[in-house]
Order: C-alpha cells, then structure tokens, then sequence
C-alpha cells in the first residue's frame, strides 16, 4: 500500500513522469505530471499522458485513496473536473468514472516507486537535428509565455502587484516583513533614499543563508520599484532596462548595496515590462523578446544539453524555451516527440 493519506499520494505523482502504469485498458505512460492546483478542483493541471491507444492526450488529473472517492466527493456533477482525463487511485476498483451525464473516466493505480521508468530521451535529439523551424517556434512558445503572464497580472490588485515584486527577493521569510514595511512606509516618505534606508534598517539579514551578500542589495532594488509604483505610476510605466541600470548606478553613487544586473534584467523581464504592458497600455513584447540574458536557468541548460539544442541569445529565447521544458519536455523518456513528431515503442 501506498499510503493511508491522499496528500501522501501527491508526492508519488510528482515523480511520475516515464513511468507506466496498467490500467484495465492497458499500459499508460505518464510524460508530464502537470502543475499541482493549490485551489479548489482537480489535484493536478495540464498534465501529459500516453493512452494504451497510442494517443498523446493533454488534461487534469484527479488523484483519490480510493475509486469510490470520485462520486463521494460529487466531483461527477462539478464543472471545475470537467477537463480531467485521468482519476488515480492507490487502492481499490479501477472502474472508470463518469463526468456529467455520459463521459468516461479511465481510472489507473497511482505510479509507485517500482513502476518501469526509462532513461532520458533519445527520440527528440535525433529528429530535432532536421527541426528547421527552431526560431520561429521558439518565439511562438516565448510569445505564449508572454500573453498567460499578462494575464495573470491581469487579476492582481495594486498590493498583489507588490507582492509578486516582492517574491524576487529570495528566501520566502523576507517576503511578507517586506510587504508588510512598504505598506505602513512607502505612501508617508517623500524622499526615495530616506525610504530605502528605513526599509533596510528594519530587517536583519542574518537569515539570508547562502546568498546573504545579495539580499540586501536585491532588497534596496526591489524596494526602488515598490516606490516608484506607488508614488509615481505614470512614470515607472515608461520604463526601460536604460533606466533601470541609471537608477542601479544612483542606488550605488548613495552607496547602497547593489543586485548583479542579471537580478535587474529578471526584475525588469517578469515584473516591470509585464506591469508596463497591463496598467500602461503599451506593447512591450518585443522590448521584453530582445532583452539581454541575464543568467541562464538550471532547467534551459539541461534542456539544451540533452536536446542538443542552441543556446539561447536573448531574454525572451530563454523564456521560450523554459516553456518548452514546462509545457512539453521532461527529463525522461517520451514515447511521442510533441516537438519533432517522432515516435517510439514502449
């Protein structure tokens, strides 16, 4: 048995990704897990699964102790399970369940640590060697990145705004002093420097850990942005990565502590040209496609170096193909290449 608590299962799905699993019709591969949902519905979203039938399907996924859970919990009449594609289960009747008045759910035993898993892809190096269209379908995924960003800033009220700005700074304890300093602070101080000096008397850096000698000065930048958002909208919705360096270089003639200009170009990628974008009303999608690279993800080098991929030259490159790695690739072996469109047994 698994286990005897369903969020104990959630950590078995999380690394389910190439293992197969058989169900009543037969073997499934799982490609992708998908995202959790912290919310109400499905447990997981935009998950990837090969079908016995061969088919690649994309959906939510559902995870229960037991199959009876799926009515118990009236999740057959719920418009929010309408897009699951998969119940998981860790005991009991993997009879499919029924969604609405007439879909079937297949059900399939929750992946367990003995399951067949392969070794890293071999199918897509081979066929991306031919993918002619790389820099066009790079700019489609980062494009797509872009506009489910704005989106999302789309929804955020002005201290949501704040709070994502405040999630750059690092160590999750910070955040909230953080916030919580700017709200009490930032509409009472007039002079900008005066702020940054009583925000960063007011927190200890003792905690920082590994990166203590960039919080501080992550730290005195975010807190720039946070008060120019507030104090003068109009203006930081004009900004540019020109003038985001020329307030680095004032941050630095007061002798405040300073980010690397990598932290500035990602504070000004996924904070300041999507808020420009949102509340400014202007197109920033290709100032934000042809930033600099700042630093390189963990995530797009391995991707690079398995797919034999090149290495990405700007920003928005780089954020192409990190969508490529969330939304089409894992680190294990696909039965179907959704990039090159090749195939393989399992």
């Amino acid at each position: 048995m698994i286990s005897d608590r369903e969020v104990d299962l959630y950590a078995h799905w999380e690394h389910s990704a190439g293992r197969v699993v058989v169900g009543p019709e037969g073997r499934y591969r799982i490609i992708h897990q998908g995202k959790r949902n912290g919310g109400p519905g499905p447990d997981y979203m935009g998950a990837t699964v090969a079908f016995p039938d061969g088919s690649v399907r994309q959906g939510d996924v559902e995870i229960h102790l037991k199959g009876q859970d799926w009515s118990r919990h009236g999740h057959r009449w719920d418009p929010r399970y309408s897009d699951v594609m998969i119940h998981v289960v860790a005991t009991g009747s993997l009879e499919a369940v029924i969604q609405n008045e007439w879909r079937m759910i297949p059900t399939i035993p929750c992946p367990r640590d003995g399951d067949l898993s392969q070794p890293p892809c071999e199918t897509a190096p081979s066929s991306l060697r031919h993918f002619r269209a790389y820099a066009e379908f790079l700019r489609t995924l980062a494009t797509q990145r872009w506009w489910r960003r704005i989106a999302e800033w789309r929804d955020y009220d002005k201290w949501g705004v704040l709070r994502a700005l405040s999630r750059r700074i690092g160590p999750g304890q910070y955040r909230t002093d953080l916030v919580r300093i700017w709200h009490n602070m930032i509409l009472e101080e007039a002079d900008l420097f005066a702020f940054l000096k009583a925000v960063l008397d007011r927190l200890s850096f003792d905690r920082a850990g590994a990166i203590r000698r960039e919080v501080p000065g992550r730290t005195a930048a975010l807190s720039m942005f946070a008060f120019r958002y507030l104090s003068s909208p109009e203006s930081i919705m004009k900004w540019s990565l020109e003038d985001v360096d020329q307030a680095f270089r004032d941050l630095m003639r007061e002798d405040f502590p300073v980010p690397t200009r990598s932290f500035l170009i990602e504070v000004t990628g996924n904070w300041l040209l999507l808020l420009s974008e949102v509340e400014g009303k202007r197109d920033r999608l290709e100032e934000w496609y042809h930033l600099p690279l700042g630093w390189t993800y963990s995530r797009v080098k391995q991707q690079i170096n398995r797919l034999g991929l090149p290495k990405p030259t700007t920003y928005g490159e780089q954020q192409g193909l990190l969508e490529w790695v969330e939304s089409l690739c894992q680190m294990t072996a696909c039965d179907y290449c959704p990039v090159a469109g090749a195939s393989s047994d399992f």
